[in-house]
């Protein structure tokens, strides 16, 4: 937990590097104890080191390979990684697990865009844009490049709820920016951060 509590540090002051050493530990660790915590696999992800996430993934997925969780981070990163037909492989048992459906229909959007299937991608997003929260909508519209994705996160951006936005700043691909708000109180903290990068795994019509 504390290396989980040190990446969201890290996030906050732009530090990817940091955020994929604290994701080493948690994943080297929580393997030798024999329980592989997925999260690791979700910070490398975040930490911008596909190589390593896809890495992590296939560990994990090898030593749990009927944790529903375990298996739906490692079809993030094999997804972003652009593996399309192995996280295929992943996407049965996720979907009949008991995630919640719009985490389910998160990882069908995120195959069918990495397979280049526009079509599907959108059937599955009506389906997050109906059961989703603020996170797994926003996530999802920037898979489809859609320029309504931060207009999910900008209700966030007033002093009341700053710290709700920071906390998306895990993503690398958060824009602080957008968000005049947000980028004030960075200003005031001293923190430049990298501009944000396009989603991994977009569906083909991103362009």
């Amino acid at each position: 937990d504390a290396w989980e509590e040190l990446a969201e540090i890290a996030a906050l002051a732009g530090q990817r590097d940091a955020i994929g050493r604290a994701a080493e530990r948690v994943h080297t660790l929580s393997m030798g104890e024999g329980a592989p915590r997925s999260r690791a696999i979700t910070m490398t992800v975040m930490a911008s080191d596909l190589p390593a996430a896809v890495a992590r993934a296939r560990a994990q997925v090898a030593r749990r390979p009927d944790h529903a969780v375990t298996l739906y981070q490692a079809h993030r990163a094999l997804t972003q990684a652009g593996l399309a037909d192995e996280a295929a492989a992943l996407l049965p048992a996720i979907g009949a697990s008991d995630l919640p459906p719009d985490t389910r229909a998160m990882a069908e959007l995120r195959q069918a865009c990495a397979a280049g299937r526009v079509a599907e991608a959108q059937l599955a997003f009506s389906r997050i844009e109906r059961e989703g929260d603020r996170s797994t909508i926003w996530q999802a519209r920037q898979l489809l490049a859609d320029p309504r994705a931060n207009d999910t996160l900008r209700p966030l951006d007033r002093p009341e709820s700053i710290s709700t936005l920071a906390e998306f700043l895990i993503h690398p691909t958060l824009d602080a920016r957008d968000f005049p708000q947000l980028t004030a109180r960075l200003a005031r903290e001293g923190v430049t951060l990298p501009p944000g990068v396009p989603m991994p795994g977009r569906c083909p019509a991103a362009g």
